[in-house]
């Protein structure tokens, strides 16, 4: 094996849901994230499938976290965006997904039905649960004060 290199660059972490027709296997979510940019891409690991009423019938969500270590230079806003767009659209081709997204008033990523806090958790009930990394459970009351 060649010697392990560090970088100097910090990594970054990404968050990304699709959903994807029934039959597509998480696996192939992982397969196109990671074809995207095989140079910045690290790691890409599938946290949470959902499937329910909201998404449709015959459709499920797929959420991935993916692991970005750039080895040349700090990565710009821009650089990211443009990464984003180049997962979105290699997804979308290889899987027909569709990432859903869009912030609500609590600061959290609406996911059709469900939501992701500061911290990735992810519950079906559409209220956020965790903020500034305290858990709270599904289905509990969330209050911005708390």
């Amino acid at each position: 094996k060649p010697p392990l290199e560090i970088s100097s660059f910090q990594a970054l972490k990404r968050d990304f849901a699709f959903v994807v027709e029934d039959n597509v296997h998480a696996g192939e979510i992982v397969k196109a994230v990671s074809a995207a940019d095989k140079k910045l891409i690290v790691d890409v690991n599938v946290f949470d499938l959902f499937a329910g009423a909201s998404l449709g019938a015959g459709k499920k969500s797929v959420a991935v976290e993916v692991d970005i270590q750039p080895t040349d230079r700090t990565l710009t806003d821009a650089d990211l965006e443009a990464l984003a767009a180049k997962v979105i659209a290699n997804v979308a081709a290889k899987t027909g997904g569709v990432r859903l997204s869009g912030w609500n008033a609590n600061g959290c990523l609406q996911h059709v039905g469900t939501g992701f806090g500061k911290r990735r958790a992810l519950h079906m009930n559409g209220t956020c649960c965790s903020l500034n990394g305290l858990w709270r459970a599904p289905g509990s009351v969330f209050s911005p004060a708390a």
